[in-house]
């Protein structure tokens, strides 16, 4: 993808367990990648075809960004969010 990706902002771990999975590491729920532009990305991922989970970056995440995801069926199996800084 060429949609200025700036950083990975987090990697999200979920698991049913985590006490009885930690020592063997829990299973990939997520990446999350910093962009510059949400909705740039966003439009880069629906005009290559990709299923995108938020179709308009309006949800808010933690520390005063906005995030998307990207359905996992667009992404070899791994949901993506994209993390803008406030």
């Amino acid at each position: 993808m060429n949609i200025q990706l700036t950083d990975i902002d987090h990697v999200g771990i979920a698991v049913e367990d985590l006490e009885a999975t930690v020592a063997t590491y829990p299973g990939l729920h997520h990446l999350a990648y910093r962009v510059r532009d949400l909705a740039a990305a966003l439009e880069h991922v629906r005009a290559e075809g990709g299923r995108l989970v938020d179709e308009t970056p309006r949800r808010p995440g933690s520390r005063n960004t906005l995030i998307a995801f990207v359905h996992p069926r667009a992404m070899g199996g791994v949901l993506v969010e994209f993390v803008q800084e406030g």
